[in-house]
């Protein structure tokens, strides 16, 4: 089992639960890391203050605890840019993978990693009214596959 953090430099880290110690460490954005998902057996997928998601293939990550430029690049498999705002947020649901950005939610097509629609779905509070605060965390409640959302 492991565990991924992200930190206001760019850079991310996962820990072995087991041993406590440092499986991989390497700079992922420009700015700070926003989110981290696991997705499927190996699949990492990381958003940023720079407003680009990234997937990385953790197969690739060395294992020493640090990640030269090179190994770096190879592990790196897609990158979704384009996004309005920063990403705040990122789950994955029925096989679908959900990425906040400001206000909107989008869904991305995980064969292309590009969203579904050009436009993002804005929430709606209880009135009604398209929310404009942007989203601060979003999950998915595994038994009932429910979205929750915090907004700020």
């Amino acid at each position: 089992e492991e565990i991924c953090a992200g930190f206001g430099s760019g850079h991310a880290s996962i820990l072995d639960l087991r041993s406590g110690s440092l499986v991989y460490f390497s700079h992922m954005h420009d700015g700070p890391v926003k989110c981290l998902q696991y997705y499927g057996d190996h699949l990492l997928i990381s958003g940023g203050s720079d407003k680009k998601l990234r997937i990385w293939d953790t197969r690739k990550f060395s294992t020493n605890g640090s990640a030269s430029s090179a190994r770096q690049q190879s592990s790196l498999l897609h990158m979704v840019a384009g996004f309005q705002d920063e990403i705040s947020g990122v789950c994955s649901v029925a096989g679908k993978v959900l990425v906040s950005t400001g206000p909107r939610i989008s869904i991305l097509d995980t064969h292309t990693w590009n969203p579904y629609h050009n436009k993002p779905n804005k929430l709606l509070n209880s009135q009604g009214v398209k929310e404009s605060s942007h989203i601060s965390a979003m999950d998915v409640m595994p038994l009932s596959g429910v979205l929750s959302v915090s907004n700020e």
